[in-house]
């Protein structure tokens, strides 16, 4: 999984080497990566990312229920976040940070659960069969929805933001383990196709598919898509150590050049 920081760093997780790198171009344009979060003491299968305004790094521990904060500077532990005491998560992935809760992905039970800033539990935010294998979440920017990918139903699941209902699905035989999410000028929706090795381009109101954004190059396995407004387009292809990249370019309809980093590998 992969966040892009207001620092300008894009950080990924590595769930096999239970590692967290940070990375950012220096003036040649190669990348320079950093551990955030090492082996000893970190997560165990470290999913989703985020990180506040302080520039604490919140990460998702697959293995054993968590959610963990790191200073994303220093790389030193902070706290456990969310501990789930009351075991309602099982296997978290995507996490997203707002102004006022965390939601994360619950993978294994389908549910969205919703916890209040200091870490205590608030609500199971969204929950059914139609969330079969949730995994990533992302906030509508047009509209009070919130999109999540739903890994083993091959469809991308529209939820009431305020309620957490369903409202809409989208996603055809093109889609094919989705992961990723990501906002794109025009309206658009970037989606992982995990099985597939590609990025589905869709819009985002209608849920129509557009085209394959991405595919080749090393583009293999896809998961986390975290964009930006710079000007190259960059899915990541993940090594067992540091990530490495395959360059993509794209000009959206409102003539800019959109940047995004993807890990891609192996999801479990």
């Amino acid at each position: 999984h992969t966040v892009v920081g207001r620092d300008g760093m894009i950080y990924a997780s590595s769930f096999v080497s239970n590692e967290v790198f940070s990375g950012i171009p220096d003036e040649k344009g190669s990348w320079r990566w950093r551990k955030v979060v090492g082996k000893t003491g970190g997560p165990d299968g470290p999913t989703g990312l985020a990180l506040d305004g302080e520039l604490k790094l919140y990460v998702a521990s697959f293995g054993t229920d968590q959610i963990m904060r790191y200073d994303s500077v220093t790389g030193k532990f902070l706290d456990i976040f969310v501990n789930d005491d009351l075991e309602h998560m099982d296997c978290p992935e995507g996490i997203l940070l707002t102004d006022d809760k965390l939601l994360v992905a619950s993978f294994l039970n389908d549910k969205v659960l919703s916890y209040n800033l200091d870490g205590s539990f608030q609500e199971i935010f969204g929950a059914g069969w139609h969330l079969d294998g949730p995994q990533m979440m992302l906030e509508h920017p047009g509209n009070q929805e919130l999109l999540v990918s739903s890994y083993h139903r091959d469809k991308i699941v529209a939820l009431d933001e305020r309620t957490g209902k369903k409202i809409r699905e989208f996603g055809g035989k093109e889609l094919s383990r989705p992961v990723g999410l990501a906002a794109a000028p025009g309206d658009q929706l970037l989606c992982s196709s995990h099985k597939s090795n590609e990025i589905l381009r869709y819009n985002a109101t209608s849920g129509q598919f557009i085209d394959v954004f991405a595919a080749g190059h090393g583009l293999w396995a896809p998961t986390g898509i975290a964009l930006t407004t710079d000007l190259v387009q960059d899915p990541w292809t993940r090594s067992r150590s540091v990530p490495s990249c395959c360059e993509f370019t794209h000009r959206a309809e409102n003539s800019h050049i959109v940047h995004a980093g993807l890990i891609c590998g192996d999801l479990f």
